[in-house]
């Protein structure tokens, strides 16, 4: 009787340790998703472009993730990686947001964009300037010239100083295709130049093969260690140079 309650308590355990195994097996695991995302670079001027990165964990989900990009502007994304660019200054905030099956998960970050600052000197072009002084010490001064001249001189005086001087000429167009001809592309040269620290006058001067010339003169104040950059545009003819100041 005993060896028989035995048998019985062992088959009722055992009955009770399959069911709850089985139990376990078949009960229905939650769909679980979490997710991180980056933005680079996250700060500047605009127009910005920033890249966006995300990556998604899911875990006992059917279904593949599914990625939505909100940059806070009003435009959106729907790639797991992508890229956007902000034309306006401001302070966005961006929001990613991963569904799977019933779960979700989302990861915000901001990004600030500042108004781009450009100075036009047009109207200066003679050499008129205050007395030059010194305070000792170097600083650093970028020019860039963006031209479609084709054939030309440009050269940079500093305080009466020629610093940089350069002779180009466009051959890029191809006279065997009429429409590349008549396009003139632009001609870009750029330089990196010490000036001494304290006041500067600056003079850039451009003339083409026909012998047309063009002038812009600009007094600045350089404080020793300090970079300012100038964009010389001229398209059309030297005197309609353009000298931008950028920051």
């Amino acid at each position: 009787m005993k060896k028989w309650l035995t048998l019985l308590a062992g088959a009722v355990l055992l009955t009770i340790l399959i069911s709850c195994s089985l139990t376990d097996m078949f009960a229905k695991k939650e769909c679980q998703v979490t997710c991180d995302a980056s933005a680079a670079p996250n700060s500047g001027t605009a127009p910005l472009s920033v890249v966006f990165m995300g990556n998604a964990t899911v875990t006992d989900c059917k279904e593949r993730p599914f990625y939505f990009w909100e940059f806070g502007d009003g435009g959106t994304s729907t790639s797991q990686n992508t890229s956007h660019v902000y034309q306006s200054a401001g302070t966005y905030v961006w929001t990613l947001t991963v569904n799977a099956g019933t779960a979700q998960a989302t990861k915000s970050g901001s990004v600030t964009v500042e108004e781009k600052k450009t100075y036009y000197y047009r109207d200066r072009d003679d050499d008129s300037s205050g007395p030059v002084t010194t305070t000792g010490g170097n600083a650093g001064l970028g020019v860039k010239l963006i031209t479609n001249i084709n054939t030309g001189l440009f050269r940079v005086k500093v305080n009466d100083q020629v610093v940089a001087e350069h002779s180009f000429q466009n051959s890029k167009k191809n006279i065997k295709n009429l429409k590349k001809f008549l396009r003139t592309k632009d001609l870009e040269w750029a330089r990196e130049l010490k000036v001494p620290a304290g006041n500067n006058k600056i003079k850039f001067h451009i003339q083409d093969d026909r012998g047309s010339v063009g002038n812009k003169v600009v007094n600045v104040h350089f404080k020793p260690g300090q970079h300012h950059a100038y964009r010389i545009v001229v398209r059309g003819a030297p005197g309609d140079m353009r000298v931008e100041v950028i920051e």
